[in-house]
């Protein structure tokens, strides 16, 4: 719900703005669920589906909205085995994609996703 709300707060101040972005982290598991995360996997996807409907309210605005759904990345989300498991996208090339990606200001459909997430 933060999401939410931290948008209905600074959606007049960035609508005042010529050009100005929201950017939201949602998840690779918002379009492929796993039972063993089933809320996390349901906050993902209700967060990719306002975003869709977002991005629709305010086509025409100077806002953008933008998705960024990563894939399973090596990190601590889910404990510290994640940091090392081969399974998972070195954290170092998630961040070094992402910032390539970034640098396209209209991604297709308004979503930034490595390749590794597709």
């Amino acid at each position: 719900m933060s999401v939410l709300q931290m948008t209905v707060a600074l959606l007049p101040a960035l609508k005042a703005k010529p050009n100005a972005a929201i950017i939201t982290t949602t998840s690779g598991l918002a379009f492929v669920p796993r039972n063993n995360f089933p809320t996390y996997c349901a906050s993902k996807v209700f967060l990719h589906s306002w975003l869709q409907s977002l991005r629709v309210q305010l086509r025409g605005s100077s806002v953008n909205v933008l998705e960024l759904a990563p894939p399973y990345v090596q990190t601590e989300l889910s404990g510290p085995h994640q940091l090392s498991d081969p399974h998972a996208m070195p954290l170092a090339a998630y961040i070094t994609e992402v910032t390539q990606l970034l640098a396209d200001p209209n991604p297709p459909g308004g979503e930034i996703l490595v390749e590794r997430v597709r």
